[in-house]
Order: C-alpha cells, then sequence, then structure tokens
C-alpha cells in the first residue's frame, strides 16, 4: 500500500499540486448464497489508498472521500415469470 500512495503522491508532485481532496471507491461483491451466510467479497483499494494517503501525508490530502459501490453477482439467469 505504501509504493502505491508513494505513486500518488510522486504524480502530485509532479503536477505541482500542493494541495488536494482523495476519491475512492469501494466494490463490495457478493453472490445470492454468500449473502445467505452474510460472506461478502470487499475490494476496497481506491478508498483504502485515500485513506493512508491522508494518514501519511496529511499536509497534501486535506479531505477523503470514500464511496461504496455494491455489485451482486449472479450464476443464473433471470426467468421472466408469467
Amino acid at each position: 500500500m505504501r509504493d502505491l500512495v508513494q505513486d500518488l503522491i510522486c504524480i502530485l508532485d509532479n503536477e505541482k499540486v500542493t494541495s488536494t481532496v482523495c476519491m475512492g471507491y469501494a466494490i463490495v461483491s457478493f453472490t445470492i448464497e454468500a449473502f445467505a451466510h452474510d460472506t461478502f467479497d470487499r475490494h476496497d483499494w481506491g478508498s483504502q489508498v485515500c485513506y493512508e494517503a491522508a494518514r501519511m501525508r496529511p499536509d497534501i490530502f486535506i479531505g477523503v472521500i470514500g464511496l461504496p459501490f455494491l455489485y451482486v453477482m449472479f450464476y443464473t439467469y433471470f426467468r421472466h415469470s408469467q
């Protein structure tokens, strides 16, 4: 995670950005079967990079916005009810 944050800071330094707000999103995906057993698969890279960046460099990152995105996977086709 530290490498990703350092890459982000390097890009901001190159563009002469002195302060910014980082916005990342979290993808939470699950199947209907997993929902019944309360087991979810979380992919939170965007938000985690923003949170770590703000923690490591509060002088640059003045705010963090974390957006959740829910994705439901279906392994069967939907049937049209008649």
